[in-house]
């Protein structure tokens, strides 16, 4: 029995030996980083002062480890691979030379070729309906019926497209502000 009150003993010494790190430390160190970059120096100056600087080192080398292993992963992905075929088709068959409705034939071919999610799993959002949508607009073809959370979800993303558009106007046109 005393062996069983002894190892609840030794994990709840090794638990306080790990500091835990709050989210606002963690907050803070990213924010510090973000600011002056990414090195082993501004990592010691961000944790200075600090009575778990070696902890928040350690979170923030596996963060980045977990990052750049979740980087390859997405560059390895089906999807990545299918946007880099399409490109590469585009290239050779010269279509930019031969055809005027490049975009939207691009659109229209995505729109016939790629698998899309169900609406019922992307809240009522119909990706075949939003690529005929935008397919049809860039041919200037008649639109045809789509569901309001369709709608929504196409204006929201026009709308942050032109709003992106404009900044980068406005920041090469300024690029002091």
């Amino acid at each position: 029995m005393e062996e069983n009150k002894q190892n609840p003993e030794v994990d709840v010494s090794e638990k306080k030996r790990k500091p835990r790190l709050t989210k606002a430390t963690k907050q803070r160190v990213l924010k510090y980083l973000e600011k002056t970059g990414f090195s082993r120096e501004t990592l010691k100056r961000a944790t200075e002062g600090e009575k778990n600087a070696e902890a928040i080192i350690e979170y923030m080398v596996n963060s980045c480890e977990e990052a750049e292993a979740k980087v390859e992963r997405e560059c390895d992905s089906v999807s990545l691979n299918n946007i880099n075929e399409w490109l590469e088709l585009m290239k050779s068959t010269q279509l930019s030379e031969r055809c005027e409705f490049e975009a939207a034939a691009v659109v229209n071919s995505i729109l016939l070729n790629e698998r899309q999610p169900l609406p019922a799993k992307m809240n009522g959002i119909d990706l075949k309906a939003a690529y005929k949508f935008l397919s049809n607009a860039l041919m200037g073809q008649p639109q045809e019926q789509m569901s309001d959370a369709t709608k929504a979800f196409l204006s929201r993303e026009i709308e942050v497209s032109l709003l992106q558009s404009e900044k980068t106007k406005i920041n090469t046109r300024h690029p002091d502000t």
